[in-house]
């Protein structure tokens, strides 16, 4: 197939080399003012959409939420898509809209607070004793570093003095949630416009930067995945219950909610990934089977693959990272295999691969190392394995992704096969 990959920052790269790897031809279209290098040496790119459609593609990627008008205009010229829906994509950008539609749909949502500027924020939390996340909506809700889950009041006050002084304006969408006490599990599975398709996921994020959560928020420094045929509790109190939301928006593509999982049972939406998450698209491409893309194809046409498409149980994602400071950091790997390593902020310069030139970030995560299995213990063992085999001189990662499951697989197991 001709595969194009519309993205705004290169986000998609490691669904364009899994794609190579099945033997299609595929090009990215890069739109955004920021990573446009990644990717380089490794696939083809274009430079607008016009550009890109002149290649005449059977099957077009959405990697991130800003293209919701344009994939819906694709569709209805004609083109297979997968992923983008202008109504879908605002319950992930706009987070209260994210709640009201979770609230319609009968999920448990934290309470939270919203504000319209920093000072009044700080204004209300000056009368406040109870511990609220601090979250934002639009533009800032998308850089996840700025979420904050403070340890003690005075932290509060302080993080968003700090952010008003950053962004140098007070008029900013401030969220303030209220903090749940439980264990954070994000669930999430294909849609085909239609019906939920394939078996649930449910991942466990981890978004400090080192080993034991300790360090700043970083998006994500790794993920643990892991497959379950149970749909109960999904289809009771999770994503689930969003089946005629779906419906309603026609929405093709893979969607995820994050929420809290309570000792009681309870769920509590905290928000919406209406698109591939990374890096948890990188390990779900390595826990299905192969032909990834031509399932992902079925789909995006409304169908089902032909067979059980999962092939191991479990997968842990280690993210390897080097600064965000220094453009051009060279990295190299022992074993280039498709089926460990997934591709990230990257891109290939005569032979050796380098981080992006971008330096607005204080890291980048270059690789995704991928270990797989039947058993939690063995996807980790891979993972560490393979992200050993990741060679840089700046370079840094965490070796205890998914080693809390143990401590809450007790709690997982009372309400979901796993």
């Amino acid at each position: 197939m001709r595969i194009m990959i519309l993205s705004y920052s290169g986000c998609g790269l490691d669904i364009a080399m899994v794609a190579k790897s099945e033997g299609h031809d595929v090009w990215m279209v890069l739109l955004g003012g920021e990573g446009l290098d990644c990717g380089e040496g490794l696939v083809n790119k274009v430079g607008s959409i016009e550009e890109g459609l002149k290649r005449k593609p059977d099957f077009v990627i959405v990697d991130d939420v800003y293209f919701g008008l344009v994939a819906e205009k694709l569709r209805k010229d004609g083109y297979i898509v997968f992923g983008g829906s202008v109504g879908v994509d605002a319950w992930e950008n706009n987070r209260e809209i994210g709640q009201k539609v979770m609230q319609s749909a009968g999920i448990l949502v934290p309470e939270s607070k919203f504000f319209n500027s920093f000072s009044e924020a700080i204004e209300f939390l000056e009368q406040e004793d109870q511990l609220y996340v601090i979250k934002f909506s639009g533009a800032e809700g998308l850089a996840k570093s700025k979420t904050v889950v403070p340890v003690v009041k005075e932290e509060m006050i302080e993080y968003l003095t700090m952010f008003q002084k950053e962004l140098g304006k007070d008029d900013v969408r401030v969220e303030l949630q209220a903090k749940v006490d439980g264990v954070e599990m994000a669930m999430s599975r294909l849609f085909n416009g239609n019906d939920f398709v394939g078996d649930v996921n449910v991942n466990f994020e981890h978004k400090r930067m080192f080993e034991g959560n300790l360090g700043p928020l970083c998006g994500e420094s790794g993920t643990l995945s892991c497959f379950t045929q149970d749909d109960r509790f999904f289809m009771e109190k999770g994503l689930g219950r969003m089946l005629s939301f779906l419906r309603k928006e026609r929405y093709v593509g893979i969607i995820d909610l994050n929420g809290i999982l309570t000792k009681e049972g309870k769920y509590y939406g905290l928000e919406f990934t209406s698109r591939w998450g990374y890096p948890i698209q990188q390990i779900l491409f390595r826990q299905w089977k192969s032909p990834v893309i031509d399932n992902l194809y079925k789909v995006a046409m409304g169908d089902k693959p032909d067979e059980y498409w999962v092939e191991y149980k479990y997968g842990v994602g280690t993210g390897f990272f080097v600064p965000g400071d220094k453009p051009d950091i060279p990295i190299f790997v022992e074993d280039e295999d498709i089926r460990w390593l997934g591709f990230d902020d990257i891109k290939k310069v005569d032979g050796v691969y380098k981080s992006l030139s971008d330096t607005s970030s204080w890291y980048k995560r270059v690789f995704v190392a991928v270990g797989v299995g039947d058993y939690v213990w063995k996807a980790r063992t891979e993972s560490v394995r393979n992200v050993s085999k990741i060679k840089s001189t700046y370079g840094w990662y965490r070796w205890d992704i998914g080693e809390n499951w143990e401590s809450v697989e007790g709690l997982i197991k009372k309400y979901i096969e796993v």
